[in-house]
């Protein structure tokens, strides 16, 4: 694969030659809901309600005022994805598992008479059930306070992009 073919993969945009006439389909606004805006002269800007068109970006800020930018005027535009409380409660899960079944094997190990009675599976199985319930709901508590942001590509899908590469040797 050639280095503009990586490219196109990797950004996701739509590669013609200059010049080259493509039908596209009507500039229908793509919502985003909420955002952060980072204009080209550093400011940002938090808001709601979201929608890009390839002419257009509009929404409404934090302090209630309408937004109208070119996408010229965009240094970048997150969209937010919510927070990291699933994958939070995962890790914490796998954590409180580990954990456990590490001392749990300790022990055994240590203490090999334990294992042989007839209550040691319940025991075990009730002590790695609540350490990765205890974990789950640990990992789920830090990663509720963590949101997730993605950067929002500001050219609409199937827009023509026009890439010109050149090295110099």
């Amino acid at each position: 694969m050639g280095p503009l073919a990586t490219l196109v993969l990797l950004t996701g945009l739509v590669v013609g030659m200059p010049g080259e006439a493509r039908a596209q389909a009507p500039d229908e606004p793509r919502a985003v809901g909420e955002f952060l805006l980072i204009s080209k002269d550093g400011e940002r800007i938090k808001g709601h309600g979201g929608a890009l068109t390839s002419t257009r970006f509009t929404g409404i800020s934090a302090d209630g005022q309408t937004l109208d930018f070119l996408p010229d005027d965009i240094g970048t535009l997150y969209r937010h994805e919510g927070s990291y409380a699933g994958p939070g409660a995962m890790y914490g899960a796998g954590f409180g598992l580990l954990l456990t079944g590490t001392v749990l094997l300790r022990y055994g190990i240590e203490s090999p008479a334990f294992f042989r009675d007839e209550s040691a599976a319940g025991v075990s199985l009730g002590l790695l059930g609540g350490s990765a319930l205890l974990g789950a709901l640990v990992g789920l508590a830090i990663g509720a306070g963590q949101s997730r942001w993605s950067v929002e590509p500001l050219v609409a899908p199937g827009q023509q992009v026009s890439l010109n590469l050149s090295h110099s040797l």
